[in-house]
């Protein structure tokens, strides 16, 4: 995604998740709940190590919802200013 004013591309979330050791990262799926302004409906898969990467539509509050396949979820709230932002969402 762009910034539609600039033309620069819009910041990222660059994304982990943490939790139970028995917790397996490629079971877990991350939503986009709330963001700033109109948001594609699509999920992440986070990596063999937990990381993922959402794109945004600029900046603005973003709530992050991690579920994992039997059904353990979490939520985060992350802020995104002008540039790219780090995230870690703890699964219980």
């Amino acid at each position: 995604m762009t910034d539609s004013d600039s033309g620069t591309p819009a910041p990222l979330i660059l994304g982990a998740v943490a939790g139970a050791p028995d917790t397996v990262p490629g079971g877990v799926t991350i939503l986009v709940t709330s963001a700033p302004g109109p948001y594609p409906d699509i999920a992440a898969q986070p990596d063999e190590e937990g990381r993922f990467v959402l794109t945004t539509v600029g900046p603005g509050d973003y709530t992050i919802l991690a579920v994992t396949a039997d059904g353990r979820r979490a939520e985060s709230t992350v802020h995104v200013a002008d540039s790219s932002v780090e995230a870690t969402i703890r699964l219980p």
